[in-house]
């Protein structure tokens, strides 16, 4: 757009601008394959189709739903909870479990840089912690998530929390005065900037309220915890992460085993996580499967 009112405003005519915004398109795109060589691979006919096709994450999503085994995870936490002296809940669980899942699938945890698929380079997961004293929501980003073990997770997540819910993080008590201040005719195109800059080409903007990839590559929220048994919950345009996970209530439903004659309905206790992907990313998904790995 900058190179077409440049040339308009020459005099240089639609005969000659739009070759000039051809090339500087083609140009933006041979300097960020030259940046990031290692994406060329992701980014065949079938991504450029899924990109031409939608727009960045926002609509339309893909939603999944997945109900889990889940006998096994109380007695987990139990357990996993007296070794590291620290409360293990399920939230921080389902973290570890999809930071080691996207860690060893790239083609799922990427963003777009100038219409092109970049995967992020480490694995980072963020989640949203509810404020008590108001309405807010805050997010926390678990860097390296599929390093860290269980408990440095809880210790990392519940610190967090604490110091977002007593109003001592300088950086969201910022964000927060900035979205207050701003009108939503402002505030919109403003969050779009930070967004792209911050969570897209990896600019840190902390005046604009976002750091460096301040959502990681997952966000999980827990509603489970605030009596939520299953939701789907929609994408934050300006995070540009290609999956988010809601995480419900553990509760025990019928499940038919067997087949045929031999089938019964049991209880079981299952978790239900329900997941809006963005479809930029979920075209290769049958890529990074692998005989169920993503499932």
């Amino acid at each position: 757009l900058g190179v077409l009112a440049v040339s308009l405003y020459l005099g240089l005519g639609l005969w000659l601008a739009l070759p000039l915004v051809a090339l500087a398109v083609v140009l933006t795109e041979l300097l960020v394959a030259a940046a990031f060589p290692s994406s060329a691979k992701y980014n065949g006919a079938r991504r450029k189709m899924t990109v031409g096709t939608w727009s960045d994450p926002s609509d339309p999503c893909i939603y999944a739903e997945l109900d889990i085994d889940a006998r096994r995870i109380p007695t987990f936490l139990e357990e996993a909870s007296k070794q590291a002296s620290e409360k293990i809940t399920v939230t921080h669980l389902v973290v570890k479990a999809v930071a080691r899942t996207l860690k060893h699938a790239p083609a799922l945890r990427g963003r777009l840089v100038f219409s092109r698929y970049v995967p992020f380079e480490t694995t980072d997961i963020s989640c949203l912690v509810v404020m008590e004293k108001s309405d807010n929501l805050a997010v926390h980003t678990v860097r390296d998530a599929d390093k860290l073990p269980l408990q440095g997770i809880a210790a990392k997540i519940r610190t967090a929390a604490n110091t977002l819910r007593s109003e001592k993080d300088p950086d969201f008590e910022k964000t927060v005065k900035s979205q207050h201040t701003l009108p939503v005719c402002v505030l919109r195109p403003v969050a779009w900037l930070a967004g792209y800059l911050a969570n897209a080409i990896g600019i840190d903007v902390s005046p604009l309220g976002a750091k460096r990839f301040h959502f990681g590559c997952c966000m999980v929220t827990s509603l489970g915890s605030i009596g939520v048994e299953k939701a789907i919950v929609p994408m934050t345009p300006f995070a540009r992460v290609p999956v988010l996970i809601s995480v419900g209530l553990l509760k025990t439903v019928p499940i038919c085993e067997g087949e045929g004659e031999d089938a019964k309905v049991v209880p079981r206790l299952t978790l239900p996580l329900n997941l809006t992907l963005d479809p930029q990313s979920f075209s290769l998904l049958d890529e990074e499967a692998n005989g169920g790995r993503a499932q």
